[in-house]
């Protein structure tokens, strides 16, 4: 590119009126009092013109060493000048004054005559009178035309006359380069040329670290690296050095070189961009999960169309994962607005009620990585973080936050970046786990008799059956029935080996002669309490009625085949307390279980009691073991998760609740062969003692007992010492109450 050129006119040896075509600008001169001295008559040859003889080359030498050459034909040369007068800029004066500097101190008269015989060709400012002579020196000494000529051509093949830059980008925006070169009349690059580029804007030269760099051409161009400091516009400036020359004025003028002076070329503008823009893409692995189970992201790296990473700049990003999220917040994304932060992102999620159970980090250098990661509790990432059971959904969101950077990395930023929140790719459904309780009415009954079973289902979310499911973000409706089977086993010829197929097996047998289902019903698929059998309906509408009319055994199965919001659930083939033994003819009178929680009502800190009164006879061996589960209110389903008492065979001393809330209890009767004689199901009438919290005050007085065992979800506590009983016709309490009858 060229700020300015020249337009090469055809100049033979013999230049007409040249004088016409100078631009001749008068400086008054300092030098004029220094005076010049004659030039050695060595370095000017000799020809004869009209029978005279004269001299070719320089006349005088001022006091820098620079030869003066005459330029007014058929005047008498002086030792003395005036005034200073600049010649104007033209590929012909940087010519000879390429000339007078390359050749200033050379002694070689055949040299120093073609400058001067150059001079008058192009600047003689009495050129009729210059051809007359030029006549006669070119046919007495054609060798110093031929020099001349050589000469000329050399110096318009290494004379500067316009040069050339080019920016162009090696980072995007970020780095780039300034590719210079200095052009001569022929249009090719020219070397040894002084110049000087500039930056003006946010960038420096790569080789100084500044805005300014000087450097000499080279013949194949030079390039010039640039790193941007900042984003905005750049100027980049270049100009170069030539050669001018000037006019003494005198008696007879002369011509001399003036030196250096710099020719500027038109600048240029770039944009330049030292920050980049990173973006986060994301994907969970799996979207379905189960209660319990840890979460895992896959987190990618890139930047914005067009944008490039910068070279080894790393950056921390910041993962925090959401739990607990409702169907409703699937719908309501939060939008980062341009210029957010990542903590205005997080406040936004918080005044929807929503703050991060987990969290994660990754470093990332440039674009294209990928990583796995997992969620944490803790952020030295030592505690991994699970799912909580009671189910919901969850989501991340991946934040690149500026402040969070070092010092050098920081600078690459102009802002935060953060990924939408929720993010169909981004969010997952962590099934809530479904767990059953049940008790058959009866545990031994004859055939003909009717048997029914009531289940208690915990786990389901609250909603469960109404969630129709978000295509967007890829979650299925949920399934709102469950099943419950019941199925027989035994040898209907022989009631005698009924026994030899008693179930033993977590998941029941293939369907034979001695294996079968009795009959299937569907219920709904939430938490509650489902009475089987005895009349109750399904869940559509109908009433189920069994009777039993073969011998062996009967098994309730409660099967839930799970959905994108609950996990599947089945109860146990062998579960003793959802097995009925029919036998052929009537069983001979069994023991009755007969259980009261007391008090009903309690207050934090007093002391629950469950009593199990046993009417009839029993073998030895048989014991009665109790199982409490706690509640927030006497409303709501117990946690059957966490279990207050687990299935203890002893008595409880000093049994006392500390939170408020409520307890269910569960009492069962078991013969030494390991079948339940008798027990009621959870929760029955009389079994549910409810717990309120006390006065501050009130609170205060209490004394804290001697050990303290499993927290529970719900809030409730119990203390247990435990004992071995033998029970035969006593009431037995959890606090070991006994009295005869």
């Amino acid at each position: 590119m060229s700020a300015h050129g020249f337009h090469r006119r055809a100049v033979p040896l013999v230049v007409l009126a040249l004088s016409l075509m100078l631009m001749v600008l008068t400086v008054p001169s300092s030098q004029a009092a220094e005076g010049l001295v004659r030039a050695q008559a060595q370095l000017s040859l000799a020809y004869t013109h009209r029978s005279a003889e004269h001299r070719i080359g320089p006349l005088v030498v001022d006091a820098q060493g620079r030869r003066g050459y005459c330029m007014e034909t058929d005047l008498p040369a002086e030792l003395w000048y005036g005034d200073v007068e600049a010649i104007g800029d033209s590929e012909d004066s940087r010519a000879i004054a390429y000339l007078a500097e390359r050749y200033r101190s050379s002694d070689d008269a055949l040299i120093q005559a073609a400058v001067a015989v150059l001079v008058h060709d192009y600047f003689d400012l009495r050129m009729p009178d210059w051809l007359s002579r030029r006549s006669s020196l070119s046919a007495q000494r054609p060798d110093i035309i031929q020099k001349a000529e050589e000469l000329w051509a050399q110096a318009r093949t290494a004379i500067p006359v316009d040069a050339r830059s080019s920016v162009g980008f090696t980072e995007a925006k970020r780095r780039g380069f300034v590719d210079v070169h200095i052009i001569n009349p022929q249009g090719t690059a020219v070397a040894d040329v002084p110049y000087e580029a500039r930056l003006i804007g946010p960038a420096v030269f790569a080789a100084n670290g500044k805005s300014d760099i000087a450097g000499v051409s080279q013949a194949d161009g030079s390039r010039l690296d640039w790193v941007a400091t900042g984003d905005g516009p750049v100027r980049v400036t270049l100009d170069y050095e030539y050669q001018g020359v000037e006019r003494l004025v005198s008696a007879q003028d002369y011509l001399r070189s003036s030196g250096a002076h710099r020719a500027a070329i038109k600048e240029q503008e770039i944009e330049v961009r030292k920050s980049f823009s990173p973006v986060l893409t994301s994907r969970v692995p799996q979207q379905v999960l189960d209660g319990g189970e840890g979460v895992e992201d896959t987190v990618n790296s890139d930047v914005v169309e067009g944008d490039v990473w910068a070279a080894g700049v790393s950056l921390k990003a910041q993962g925090y994962f959401f739990e607990g999220l409702t169907v409703a917040d699937l719908s309501e994304e939060v939008f980062v607005e341009g210029g957010d932060t990542s903590a205005a992102v997080l406040e936004a999620l918080a005044e929807k009620g929503l703050r991060h159970a987990a969290s994660s980090e990754i470093e990332f250098t440039d674009a294209g990585q990928s990583f796995t990661v997992a969620a944490y509790l803790d952020d030295a990432r030592t505690q991994r973080y699970a799912l909580p059971t009671t189910g919901g959904f969850g989501s991340w969101i991946w934040v690149i936050a500026r402040d969070k950077q070092d010092d050098e990395s920081r600078g690459y930023l102009e802002g935060d970046c953060a990924t939408a929140f929720p993010d169909a790719l981004e969010t997952v459904s962590g099934r809530s786990q479904v767990l059953v309780d049940s008790s058959v009415t009866e545990h031994t009954a004859s055939r003909g008799s009717v048997l029914s079973d009531t289940i208690t289902v915990t786990g389901f979310p609250a909603d469960h059956g109404e969630f129709k499911g978000n295509p967007d973000f890829g979650f299925a409706p949920d399934n709102a029935v469950a099943r419950v089977r019941l199925l027989w086993s035994g040898d209907a010829k022989d009631a005698r080996k009924d026994i030899l197929y008693e179930p033993a097996t977590q998941t029941p047998p293939e369907e034979d002669e001695h294996h079968k289902v009795v009959g299937t019903w569907e219920y709904p698929a939430r938490n509650g309490v489902f009475k089987i059998g005895g009349g109750a309906p399904d869940v559509h509408g109908m009433p189920v009625n069994i009777v039993a009319d073969v011998h062996g055994y009967y098994v309730f199965i409660y099967e839930f085949h799970g959905d994108d919001r609950a996990s599947p659930v089945a109860s146990s083939y062998m579960d003793a307390w959802e097995r009925v033994r029919v036998l052929e003819d009537s069983p001979p009178p069994a023991a009755t279980l007969t259980t009261k929680a007391s008090p009903g009502k309690a207050n934090v800190g007093d002391e629950c009691i469950d009593t199990a009164e046993i009417r009839g006879r029993v073998e030895d061996g048989s014991y009665v073991t109790f199982t409490a589960y706690g509640a927030t209110s006497e409303h709501t389903m117990p946690d059957l998760l966490r279990p207050l008492l687990q299935e203890e065979r002893v008595a409880l001393e000093a049994d006392s609740a500390e939170q408020a809330g409520a307890v269910f209890w569960k009492a069962t009767l078991w013969g030494p062969d390991g079948n339940i004689i008798d027990a009621h199901h959870l929760g029955a009438a009389g079994e549910v003692t409810t717990v309120a919290s006390l006065p501050q005050s009130a609170a205060a007085e209490r004394q804290p007992g001697t050990e303290r065992l499993a927290d529970t979800g719900s809030g409730v506590v119990a203390r247990f010492a435990l004992l071995s009983l033998t029970l035969v016709g006593f009431a037995v309490a959890l606090h070991l109450v006994a009295s005869s009858h």
